[in-house]
């Protein structure tokens, strides 16, 4: 990668920048993204559309968390299923430590069997539990993936609209959560 700085002696030149300075810029791009989502005191955020929450509930070190989606208490929510193609590859989760990302997200090359809109009804609440060394996650960084003390975990619910999730009355939109893991 590349940037160009223009001083008063000389009107332009290229720069090779760090490997450190592009960990340092994606951090900030993270923080800065996640900024952008209206959230609460925890470091829950909700969805603009929809009065939801996401909460990542536990971690583990192993590189597996449990998230959960919170509505109004006795609300009917409705997601789909990760096994077809409109649930799958919704989730995606960002990991970072000492200033570089780690990036995780779920393969959305999958093939289906019997491909057709399912979902799950849940009152108020629903649990997922994601493990990012699954093989149907995918990732540039090598496996066996551990979750660090201090590391930032962002995860993030992402759902397209559809006419499918408007005929069943599925969930559709984005939601974010961001934790510190510590091994208390």
């Amino acid at each position: 990668m590349f940037a160009m700085v223009v001083t008063p002696s000389i009107r332009a030149r290229r720069c090779k920048l760090t490997s450190e300075d592009l960990s340092m810029r994606n951090a900030i791009l993270v923080l800065v993204l996640v900024s952008l989502f209206p959230t609460t005191g925890d470091g829950a955020m909700k969805s603009q559309s929809v009065e939801l929450q996401l909460v990542i509930q536990n971690f583990h070190r192993d590189g597996k968390l449990s998230v959960r989606i919170e509505g109004a208490a006795g609300e009917s929510l409705r997601f789909w299923k990760e096994s077809n193609s409109w649930g799958a590859a919704s989730w995606r989760v960002i990991v970072v430590r000492q200033g570089e990302l780690k990036f995780f997200y779920q393969n959305p090359e999958q093939v289906f069997t019997r491909n057709f809109p399912s979902y799950t009804e849940h009152s108020g609440a629903a649990t997922f539990d994601l493990d990012v060394n699954q093989s149907t996650w995918l990732t540039a960084s090598s496996r066996p993936f551990d979750f660090r003390p201090g590391d930032i975990v962002v995860a993030l619910y992402d759902v397209r609209p559809s006419p499918e999730a408007q005929k069943f009355h599925v969930w559709a939109g984005s939601l974010a959560a961001h934790k510190v893991f510590s091994e208390d």
